[in-house]
């Protein structure tokens, strides 16, 4: 799809109609309420024509540019240090900091 994930990073952080777990990583912008983000995020998840569900992505995107609901203050970088003649089998995902993240690093690969 054209969002690319990015549209269930702001329905999980920005929309208010959904259930939020326990997890540090599913925090969200506490005392925002928005009902036309809201509606635009939920008629973007059920819209198949390609056309309008980038029109509505769009507008989504202008909408919280506009309120500006969180202002992000730092952002976390990870650092691995690796002996190669140890282990020197681990797969680099993009966007993603640490190593471990990617389960194909502990896949046994053909010699």
């Amino acid at each position: 799809m054209a969002d690319g994930g990015l549209i269930r990073i702001f329905k999980k952080r920005f929309a208010n109609d959904i259930r939020q777990g326990n997890s540090l990583s599913e925090c969200r912008s506490y005392g925002y309420h928005n009902d036309r983000l809201n509606a635009l995020l939920n008629q973007q998840a059920i819209t198949f024509d390609y056309q309008k569900r980038k029109q509505l992505i769009a507008n989504i995107q202008m909408l919280l540019s506009d309120e500006l609901p969180e202002i992000p203050l730092f952002n976390t970088t990870n650092y691995t240090v690796f002996r190669q003649s140890t282990y020197d089998g681990w797969c680099f995902m993009y966007d993603h900091h640490a190593l471990a993240h990617s389960k194909l690093s502990f896949l046994e690969k053909p010699l």
